[in-house]
């Protein structure tokens, strides 16, 4: 489970955990969240997002922005995915959300490895399996994953051919077929495989012939 073990390492500055959800995801934004915690929480359900029954996010969440100094969240749509690159695209939209705070961290935990540090002048620790060591961290993921979520299902009642409810942008079976049914539509990443190879149509309400 996370705990503060990283966090408490630099007392007393303020420091922000930051994470993304949806890097593979063939349609749907990037979403980014940061949170900066109190050095004294008491979150002792938050876990990695992918370990938490959904039923559980929203609460969660909730308690998250209770007890956090300050959460902050960015959304990358499709389009910025494709024109920057995934990495490039993760970069920018971390480094909007951490100078986005009012609360200026003075500290960054990264989820992810060295090469994902930002070009700012703020002290950064990148952490492998953040989101499983690292409380602030694990409260970004959750905070991204539910809002990510959210967001598909919107995009689900808007284009139900594709499942997004269910599969949340990512590549399944059934995603796959609707994009040869119905092709794609623009929240799809264009750089993405299978959809960079071409041959598939755009999106217009019906099955293609």
């Amino acid at each position: 489970m996370p705990d503060l073990q990283y966090e408490q390492k630099y007392i007393p500055q303020l420091v922000c955990g930051l994470d993304e959800v949806g890097r593979g995801s063939l349609a749907g934004p990037l979403v980014t969240a940061g949170v900066i915690l109190p050095n004294i929480v008491n979150l002792p359900e938050v876990n990695d997002s992918k370990q938490i029954p959904k039923s559980e996010h929203e609460r969660l969440v909730k308690e998250i922005y209770s007890q956090a100094i300050e959460v902050r969240v960015d959304i990358t749509p499709a389009t910025e995915v494709d024109r920057l690159g995934i990495n490039p695209a993760i970069k920018a939209s971390m480094t909007r959300v951490a100078n986005s705070f009012s609360n200026k961290p003075q500290v960054l935990l990264i989820d992810g490895s060295p090469w994902q540090k930002l070009d700012l002048d703020i002290m950064q620790e990148t952490v492998v399996k953040g989101d499983t060591k690292s409380l602030s961290i694990a409260c970004a993921s959750l905070v991204a994953k539910y809002i990510h979520d959210r967001i598909m299902k919107e995009l689900d009642e808007k284009y139900p051919e594709f499942g997004f409810a269910n599969n949340t942008g990512y590549g399944t079976a059934q995603h796959k077929d609707a994009l040869q049914r119905y092709g794609y539509t623009p929240e799809h990443r264009m750089s993405y495989k299978p959809l960079s190879l071409g041959g598939y149509d755009k999106y217009g309400g019906g099955v293609m012939q």
